[in-house]
């Protein structure tokens, strides 16, 4: 599976940030052709400093943030 998801890709990604705020990053897997199994996988390829949430769980997080932000 580590071909499917390029962690140095990532990483790239949030070169520029600091840690001091959360950083969202939307990513899907398709259910009909993964398993529950390759979702564990992917968390434990992409360790520290990503984390992997539900889909309703990230929304939560994200509205959350947005409302402390102002």
């Amino acid at each position: 599976m580590d071909h499917l998801f390029p962690r140095c890709g990532l990483l790239q990604h949030i070169k520029d940030w600091d840690g001091g705020s959360p950083l969202f990053i939307a990513g899907a897997v398709n259910a009909w052709s993964r398993t529950p199994s390759d979702v564990a996988e992917l968390g434990e390829l992409l360790g520290d400093p990503f984390e992997i949430v539900r889909g309703d769980a990230f929304f939560d997080l994200l509205d959350r943030a947005g409302s402390q932000e102002g």
